[in-house]
């Protein structure tokens, strides 16, 4: 081999050692480039982790502590714009909890009217109209949840059932019999003072 061929030579593999780091520092810069994208969603990730951690230690300190009476003095209780602190409690948890949406959405009122997170603040206002410790409502949180969804359901059954249709029935005999007496008093009247004309 020449002279010029072997500096010809280590100059080629120069270049093809080159090559390899060049093409080794590519890969790992499209590397860095991944994780760099995968770090930019995590803000997003973190924050929602947060939130939903923050929502759990809020229900869990409410489940743990005990129902001070200084808190109940400046509490307001509302849902639906409605103040809820004189709604009567029932004899159940779920009774309570029926008359608090109904207080809220009127008579046809139901569990499916409740917006997002309403339901919590039911159980509060079950918990403070029974005196009670919240953990003590949020562990009967399922029947209460039953019990007003099948609200819309009863409410269907009642303006269908037989007996509904009876006391309709009876509603519109009575109010017709009203009607008769008071015209034969009105009549009677007419008539008396007639004869004392």
């Amino acid at each position: 081999m020449s002279p010029l061929d072997q500096v010809l030579a280590s100059d080629m593999n120069a270049f093809d050692e080159l090559i390899k780091i060049n093409k080794n520092q590519s890969e790992k810069i499209d590397e860095l480039i991944k994780m760099l994208k995968g770090l930019i969603d995590i803000p997003q990730t973190a924050s929602k982790s947060i939130k939903e951690s923050s929502d759990y230690l809020k229900m869990a300190t409410q489940v743990t502590t005990n129902r001070k009476p200084e808190e109940d003095e400046n509490l307001v209780l509302t849902l639906n714009d409605v103040n809820l602190s004189t709604v009567p409690a029932g004899s159940s948890f779920t009774t309570t909890a029926r008359n608090i949406i109904r207080a809220a959405y009127g008579n046809q009122g139901s569990f499916f009217d409740l917006k997002a997170g309403e339901f919590h603040i039911l159980l509060g206002v079950v918990a403070y109209l029974h005196k009670l410790k919240f953990a003590d409502v949020w562990s009967k949180q399922n029947s209460i949840r039953i019990s007003a969804a099948q609200m819309k359901h009863d409410t269907n059954k009642k303006s269908g059932s037989p007996m509904a249709k009876k006391q309709k029935i009876a509603h519109s005999q009575t109010h017709e019999i009203a009607m008769k007496v008071k015209w034969k008093m009105s009549h009677f009247s007419i008539i008396n003072m007639g004869s004392w004309i």
